[in-house]
Protein backbone atom coordinates (compact mmCIF):
# COMPACT_ATOMS: atom_id res chain seq x y z
CA UNK A 1 0.00 0.00 0.00
CA UNK A 2 1.49 3.30 -1.06
CA UNK A 3 1.00 6.64 0.71
CA UNK A 4 -0.95 9.34 -1.08
CA UNK A 5 2.21 11.41 -1.54
CA UNK A 6 3.89 8.36 -3.14
CA UNK A 7 6.89 8.61 -0.77
CA UNK A 8 6.20 5.56 1.41
CA UNK A 9 5.24 1.96 0.93
CA UNK A 10 3.54 -0.03 3.71
CA UNK A 11 4.61 -3.68 3.75
CA UNK A 12 2.28 -6.09 5.54
CA UNK A 13 3.46 -9.53 6.60
CA UNK A 14 0.97 -11.99 8.06
CA UNK A 15 1.91 -12.83 11.65
CA UNK A 16 -1.17 -14.64 12.85
CA UNK A 17 -0.60 -18.34 13.37
CA UNK A 18 -4.32 -18.86 13.35
CA UNK A 19 -5.45 -20.91 10.43
CA UNK A 20 -9.13 -20.67 11.22
CA UNK A 21 -10.35 -17.61 9.35
CA UNK A 22 -9.06 -14.45 7.76
CA UNK A 23 -11.23 -12.53 10.24
CA UNK A 24 -8.49 -13.04 12.85
CA UNK A 25 -5.52 -12.18 10.65
CA UNK A 26 -2.93 -9.83 12.02
CA UNK A 27 0.13 -8.38 10.41
CA UNK A 28 3.56 -7.04 11.17
CA UNK A 29 3.72 -3.76 9.29
CA UNK A 30 6.83 -1.93 8.13
CA UNK A 31 6.96 1.31 6.15
CA UNK A 32 9.64 1.76 3.51
CA UNK A 33 10.79 5.26 2.57
CA UNK A 34 11.08 4.85 -1.19
CA UNK A 35 13.78 7.53 -1.50
CA UNK A 36 16.10 6.68 1.41
CA UNK A 37 15.20 2.96 1.66
CA UNK A 38 14.88 3.38 5.46
CA UNK A 39 12.31 1.04 7.03
CA UNK A 40 10.20 2.06 10.03
CA UNK A 41 8.11 -0.33 12.14
CA UNK A 42 4.41 0.38 12.77
CA UNK A 43 3.14 -0.08 16.32
CA UNK A 44 2.68 1.54 19.70
CA UNK A 45 6.19 0.59 20.86
CA UNK A 46 7.51 -0.19 17.35
CA UNK A 47 8.84 -3.62 18.31
CA UNK A 48 9.04 -6.77 16.22
CA UNK A 49 6.53 -8.60 18.44
CA UNK A 50 3.66 -6.15 17.85
CA UNK A 51 1.00 -6.93 15.30
CA UNK A 52 -1.87 -4.98 13.81
CA UNK A 53 -5.15 -5.84 12.10
CA UNK A 54 -5.79 -2.55 10.29
CA UNK A 55 -3.57 -0.05 8.52
CA UNK A 56 -4.92 2.93 6.55
CA UNK A 57 -3.00 5.80 4.99
CA UNK A 58 -4.60 9.23 5.26
CA UNK A 59 -5.85 10.27 1.80
CA UNK A 60 -3.57 13.32 1.99
CA UNK A 61 0.11 13.25 3.00
CA UNK A 62 1.77 10.30 4.72
CA UNK A 63 0.11 10.06 8.13
CA UNK A 64 -1.81 6.90 8.98
CA UNK A 65 -3.93 4.99 11.47
CA UNK A 66 -3.54 1.42 12.68
CA UNK A 67 -5.39 -1.02 14.94
CA UNK A 68 -3.56 -2.76 17.76
CA UNK A 69 -4.88 -4.58 20.84
CA UNK A 70 -8.47 -3.40 20.40
CA UNK A 71 -7.74 0.29 19.81
CA UNK A 72 -7.05 2.66 16.93
CA UNK A 73 -3.89 4.76 16.85
CA UNK A 74 -2.81 7.72 14.74
CA UNK A 75 0.76 8.46 13.63
CA UNK A 76 1.57 11.74 11.90
CA UNK A 77 4.57 10.44 9.92
CA UNK A 78 6.38 7.14 9.30
CA UNK A 79 9.45 8.67 11.00
CA UNK A 80 7.47 9.70 14.09
CA UNK A 81 8.44 7.96 17.33
CA UNK A 82 5.02 8.20 18.96
CA UNK A 83 1.40 7.39 18.21
CA UNK A 84 -1.80 8.88 19.61
CA UNK A 85 -4.58 6.57 20.75
CA UNK A 86 -7.76 7.64 18.97
CA UNK A 87 -10.30 5.27 20.51
CA UNK A 88 -11.29 5.18 24.15
CA UNK A 89 -13.59 3.08 26.23
CA UNK A 90 -13.80 0.03 28.45
CA UNK A 91 -11.88 -3.15 27.58
CA UNK A 92 -15.03 -4.96 26.42
CA UNK A 93 -15.33 -2.63 23.39
CA UNK A 94 -13.73 -3.10 19.96
CA UNK A 95 -12.90 -0.14 17.76
CA UNK A 96 -12.43 0.05 14.00
CA UNK A 97 -13.32 -3.55 13.19
CA UNK A 98 -16.57 -5.35 12.57
CA UNK A 99 -17.70 -8.47 14.33
CA UNK A 100 -17.81 -11.55 12.13
CA UNK A 101 -21.45 -11.16 11.09
CA UNK A 102 -21.07 -7.53 9.98
CA UNK A 103 -17.84 -8.19 8.11
CA UNK A 104 -18.91 -11.38 6.40
CA UNK A 105 -22.60 -10.84 5.77
CA UNK A 106 -23.29 -7.10 5.68
CA UNK A 107 -20.27 -5.02 4.64
CA UNK A 108 -18.31 -7.71 2.83
CA UNK A 109 -14.94 -9.30 3.17
CA UNK A 110 -11.90 -7.11 3.68
CA UNK A 111 -14.10 -4.32 5.05
CA UNK A 112 -12.87 -2.39 8.03
CA UNK A 113 -14.95 -0.08 10.18
CA UNK A 114 -12.79 3.02 9.56
CA UNK A 115 -13.25 5.74 6.95
CA UNK A 116 -11.11 8.83 6.32
CA UNK A 117 -12.78 12.00 5.07
CA UNK A 118 -11.60 13.07 1.61
CA UNK A 119 -9.72 15.99 3.16
CA UNK A 120 -7.97 13.68 5.64
CA UNK A 121 -9.00 15.96 8.51
CA UNK A 122 -11.49 13.56 10.10
CA UNK A 123 -11.80 9.83 10.62
CA UNK A 124 -15.07 7.98 11.22
CA UNK A 125 -14.90 4.62 12.98
CA UNK A 126 -17.35 2.18 14.46
CA UNK A 127 -17.14 0.73 17.95
CA UNK A 128 -19.15 -2.08 19.46
CA UNK A 129 -19.52 -3.76 22.80
CA UNK A 130 -18.41 -7.38 22.89
CA UNK A 131 -21.29 -9.27 24.47
CA UNK A 132 -21.69 -12.88 25.48
CA UNK A 133 -23.69 -13.76 22.41
CA UNK A 134 -24.66 -17.22 21.40
CA UNK A 135 -22.14 -18.79 19.08
CA UNK A 136 -22.25 -20.94 16.00
CA UNK A 137 -19.78 -23.62 15.02
CA UNK A 138 -18.19 -23.48 11.59
CA UNK A 139 -15.84 -25.82 9.84
CA UNK A 140 -12.77 -24.25 8.27
CA UNK A 141 -10.47 -25.99 5.84
CA UNK A 142 -6.82 -25.21 5.33
CA UNK A 143 -4.79 -26.76 2.54
CA UNK A 144 -1.78 -27.24 4.80
CA UNK A 145 -3.75 -29.26 7.38
CA UNK A 146 -5.05 -32.80 7.04
CA UNK A 147 -8.16 -32.18 9.12
CA UNK A 148 -10.61 -29.28 9.25
CA UNK A 149 -10.74 -26.85 12.15
CA UNK A 150 -13.90 -26.12 14.08
CA UNK A 151 -14.46 -22.44 14.78
CA UNK A 152 -16.74 -20.99 17.40
CA UNK A 153 -17.92 -17.53 16.37
CA UNK A 154 -20.28 -15.15 18.18
CA UNK A 155 -23.32 -14.94 15.93
CA UNK A 156 -26.20 -12.74 17.07
CA UNK A 157 -29.57 -13.54 15.55
CA UNK A 158 -32.58 -11.30 15.09
CA UNK A 159 -34.82 -10.92 18.16
CA UNK A 160 -32.13 -12.04 20.61
CA UNK A 161 -32.25 -10.30 23.97
CA UNK A 162 -28.73 -8.90 23.66
CA UNK A 163 -27.63 -7.73 20.24
CA UNK A 164 -24.38 -5.87 19.62
CA UNK A 165 -24.64 -2.12 19.89
CA UNK A 166 -22.59 -0.17 17.37
CA UNK A 167 -21.71 3.50 17.73
CA UNK A 168 -20.14 5.83 15.19
CA UNK A 169 -17.26 8.00 16.34
CA UNK A 170 -15.80 10.97 14.49
CA UNK A 171 -12.17 11.77 15.29
CA UNK A 172 -10.82 15.22 14.45
CA UNK A 173 -7.14 15.25 13.51
CA UNK A 174 -6.67 18.90 14.52
CA UNK A 175 -8.14 18.63 18.04
CA UNK A 176 -7.30 14.91 18.38
CA UNK A 177 -10.68 14.32 20.02
CA UNK A 178 -13.35 11.77 19.21
CA UNK A 179 -17.06 12.54 19.33
CA UNK A 180 -19.60 9.74 19.62
CA UNK A 181 -22.62 10.11 17.37
CA UNK A 182 -26.07 8.94 18.48
CA UNK A 183 -27.44 6.86 15.61
CA UNK A 184 -29.41 4.18 17.43
CA UNK A 185 -32.64 3.07 15.79
CA UNK A 186 -35.77 3.67 17.80
CA UNK A 187 -38.70 1.27 18.07
CA UNK A 188 -41.72 2.46 16.08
Amino acid sequence: MISSDQRYLALLQKTSNRIDHKFNMSFSINILNRETQVVNKVGVARTAVESQRIFRWCPTGNDYIFWQDGHLYYTDSPESTSSVRISNGPPNWEHGIFDWVYEEEIFGRDSKAVWWSESGKKLAYLSYEKLKEKSILMISYNHSEKYPNILELPYPKTHEKHLPTYVINIWDKKTQNSKQMDVQLRDS
